[in-house]
């Protein structure tokens, strides 16, 4: 995807043990960082997507692991 076509991104993270994932959506290209300051600490899991200026989206990215403390 050329750099053009990118409207932003949408971050799925949830703490280990849950089952479903929470989605930070990055309506910006160019945002290239995000603070988990806000974040309660504990063991979380990240994947990110990259989203189409017609909306579509790609595949989760692997999963890292973050522990927050």
């Amino acid at each position: 995807m050329a750099p053009g076509q990118i409207a932003g991104f949408r971050i799925y993270y949830r703490l280990r043990h849950q089952e479903n994932y929470e989605v930070i959506r990055i309506e910006s290209p160019s945002t290239t960082r995000l603070s988990l300051a806000e974040m309660a600490p504990g063991a979380y899991e990240f994947a990110i997507t990259t989203v189409d200026t017609e909306g579509l989206e790609s595949r989760r990215s692997t999963p890292v692991t973050v522990d927050l403390i």
